[in-house]
């Protein structure tokens, strides 16, 4: 790879970076990372008596928020989706939770 190519890149990711950046900063007036999300969420998961850190588990990349593992209530799953929703920096959400009351 030539030195042009390597700073064309360089813009590219930087620009992409930026973007997403921009976006976290729409939404909460503040810039943070995907793993801040994760380890946000999973810690307010381990002191809510309702979500069991252990059944219930957390990816975030770019903001998006994957809660995947087993509810084993309406409860559970509910309130799983309803601590990540209010944690700053999330842009959506997707519950993968399987729901083994059903």
């Amino acid at each position: 790879m030539d030195d042009e190519d390597w700073k064309d890149r360089v813009v590219r990711k930087g620009k992409a970076a930026g973007e997403k950046m921009g976006t976290a900063l729409k939404k909460t007036g503040k810039v943070v990372s995907d793993g801040w999300i994760t380890t946000k969420i999973s810690t307010v998961f381990a002191f809510n008596r309702h979500v069991n850190p252990l059944n219930v588990r957390v990816k975030t990349r770019n903001g998006e928020v994957v809660l995947y593992g087993n509810a084993r209530t309406q409860a559970e799953y509910d309130m799983a989706e309803k601590i990540a929703q209010n944690v700053d920096g999330v842009v959506r959400i997707v519950n993968r939770l399987s729901r083994d009351w059903e």
